[in-house]
């Protein structure tokens, strides 16, 4: 018995011959995947496939490295999020603009630098209304918490 995926009624579980393109025929519905789990791989393997194809012919701004890339946010401000790779094409792009790309070693040391730097400030002083003080350094004045507001209703799934 397989629970459905969007009602959470249970059904019998069919053959596999009836299983096509990762869909699941179950007791007259669909089911696009047999289980969770498969669900689950199948997304990781996705995104793991988008982001392995930008990077294919990039290489680190630093130290010219092509393995163990990253993207490096250039303003901590603007940045929305770093796990890019299933949003939709025009959102992921703009959101890259924003970035170099870099190796694990030379973002690891610019990222160590802006960290002394940023936690050097007192909160006092820092920019209030973004991410970084939000969700870095636990601001809650009128200004963060209006900053946190609006970023839900433009982006309200992350």
């Amino acid at each position: 018995m397989v629970p459905n995926w969007r009602s959470g009624r249970v059904f019998r579980q069919i053959g596999v011959d009836q299983v096509n393109f990762g869909i699941l025929k179950l007791g007259g519905n669909i089911m696009p995947f047999a289980t969770v789990e498969d669900k689950r791989r199948y997304q990781v393997k996705w995104k793991s496939d988008r982001r392995r194809a930008w990077f294919k012919d990039q290489v680190c701004t630093k130290c010219g490295a092509t393995q163990n890339l990253e993207l490096h946010h250039r303003d901590r401000a603007t940045k929305i999020t770093s796990d890019v790779w299933s949003w939709a094409l025009e959102r992921r792009d703009s959101e890259i603009a924003k970035c170099d790309v870099l190796c694990k070693v030379c973002h690891r040391e610019i990222t160590s630098e802006q960290n002394k730097a940023d936690f050097s400030t007192p909160l006092l002083e820092k920019k209030h209304g973004t991410d970084n003080t939000y969700n870095r350094h636990h601001c809650r004045c009128e200004v963060c918490r209006e900053w946190k507001r609006q970023s839900r209703t433009i982006y309200p799934n992350g």
